[in-house]
């Protein structure tokens, strides 16, 4: 089973609160009909979304926006560039840095010391020239040298120091709004992994972790809580497209960090009117039919999420409140009834306007 796209240009990073769920009795290897279609899609449908969708299109739209990367940027380059190379060292720079290109720039600049295939230390900070991509990464490769398994050094920072680090490296350096890194909704599970190395077993040697590694997902939040009338649970911030990683090692120096996808955001009232929002019966309708209308293939079961995905030219992306539908052809336990493919996962925006609109 296919689905054609609905948001042509638009960033597969959606943003997503209020999963809901509904399961498709299949029992034979027909293609289930329109009106089971209907009725699943109805009911996964997040119950936020009602007849009238203006007032929660008008809340997604009002998501707080940090400084862009592409303002913020150019600004922390120096202190990037003192951070990762040294107070005293200049980088070399990459032919990529000097050329310019008529209309959206999607080369990279490098900047570097040392070789990155040869034996010594080496250090590059990589960004993307439209930095409105939102795209920065720093690696570092200490000088090739043997080692035996007792001189790695064990990390012995907490979680929540290694966190702490991150976010400060990130904004120093890239620039990173920190208004767009929602706060843990728990203190003591943080997005902190240890980076392990393991040996032989018949080393008799446990496992040591030799660096923290902080994952991090942009989060935009909104001006009021979207609220689930059933669960009365609350949701303040939504996931937006941009992850960062960084890696620390055993001494608390950062040593990779990588930005990706993190876009210049712009809203638009005028294309994205909350006037214009679908209806929830609108939406079913439409999601219902073009399954039906697809390649074909089982249904097991729906799952639709609210939130953000981006329509991006290039040099921004524009916000688009939308649902994206994930549909499943069998469970992990059981396997579909009839003819199927993988699953499938698309975006259906939340306000009715003309797709070749957001191409401008």
């Amino acid at each position: 089973m296919s689905i054609a796209k609905h948001l042509s240009g638009a960033a597969l990073a959606v943003c997503a609160a209020f999963a809901a769920g509904s399961a498709l009795a299949q029992s034979n290897e027909t293609d289930p009909s329109l009106d089971e279609l209907l009725r699943v899609v109805d009911a996964a449908m997040p119950p936020v979304i009602t007849d009238d969708n203006s007032g929660l299109v008008d809340n997604l739209l009002g998501v707080k926006l940090g400084t862009p990367i592409s303002e913020a940027f150019p600004k922390t380059l120096p202190r990037a560039r003192a951070l990762i190379f040294g107070p005293r060292v200049v980088p070399t720079r990459s032919p990529d840095c000097f050329r310019s290109t008529a209309g959206p720039d999607r080369d990279e600049c490098v900047e570097s010391v040392g070789q990155e295939d040869g034996g010594d230390t080496f250090r590059s900070l990589t960004y993307s020239k439209n930095l409105g991509a939102g795209n920065i990464r720093f690696l570092f490769r200490p000088k090739v040298a043997d080692i035996q398994p007792t001189d790695l050094k064990p990390v012995d920072m907490t979680n929540q120091q290694a966190y702490e680090k991150a976010l400060a490296f990130l904004g120093d350096a890239f620039g990173l709004p920190g208004a767009e890194v929602p706060p843990p909704p728990n203190v003591d599970v943080l997005p902190v992994r240890d980076l392990m190395v393991g040996f032989d077993p018949k080393a008799n040697m446990a496992p040591v972790a030799i660096q923290k590694v902080v994952f991090l997902r942009r989060g935009l939040q909104l001006p009021r809580p979207l609220v689930d009338p059933n669960t009365k649970t609350e949701v303040s911030y939504l996931p937006a497209p941009g992850l960062a990683r960084v890696a620390l090692d055993a001494n608390g120096n950062v040593v990779n960090a990588v930005v990706t996808g993190w876009q210049d955001l712009v809203v638009d009232r005028e294309r994205v009117n909350p006037k214009n929002a679908k209806t929830r019966n609108d939406l079913v309708k439409e999601i219902a039919n073009e399954l039906f209308t697809s390649q074909g293939g089982n249904v097991q079961t729906v799952r639709i999420l609210i939130g953000l995905t981006t329509a991006f030219n290039g040099k921004q992306g524009m916000l688009l409140p939308a649902v994206q539908v994930f549909v499943d052809p069998g469970t992990r336990d059981e396997a579909p009834p009839g003819p199927t493919t993988g699953g499938v996962v698309e975006e259906f925006p939340l306000v009715a306007f003309p797709t070749a609109d957001l191409q401008r």
